[in-house]
């Protein structure tokens, strides 16, 4: 398990988003999705989750919804870098349900 939090409240973005969440459950063998609208925090959480993870950065990956050229570039190049069976598994990972990775 990577991550277990009973439910409650986080304080996030340097106290300035408060967020009431059910359990948080991340799974060593799973995948997650988080959804909800413009505004709601999920980046917020992310970055939350991503520094409450005890894992070397580079184990860590994930990919905002809309890209700036910039970033577009960087993912690619870096998806680049993964052999075969690494890369797979990121695109199956971007290519779930309701994911359209293909989308300008």
């Amino acid at each position: 398990m990577l991550l277990d939090r009973a439910p409650g409240i986080l304080d996030l973005a340097e106290g300035t988003v408060r967020l009431e969440h059910p359990r948080l459950e991340i799974r060593n063998d799973g995948r997650t999705a988080i959804l909800g609208p413009n505004g709601g925090g999920k980046t917020s959480l992310l970055r939350w989750i991503r520094g409450s993870l005890d894992l070397p950065e580079n184990r860590v990956w994930y990919l905002e919804q809309e890209l700036s050229e910039r970033s577009r570039r960087e993912a690619l190049s870096a998806l680049r870098t993964l052999g075969a069976e690494d890369r797979g598994r990121v695109l199956s990972a971007v290519y779930r349900p309701g994911s359209e990775p293909s989308r300008p």
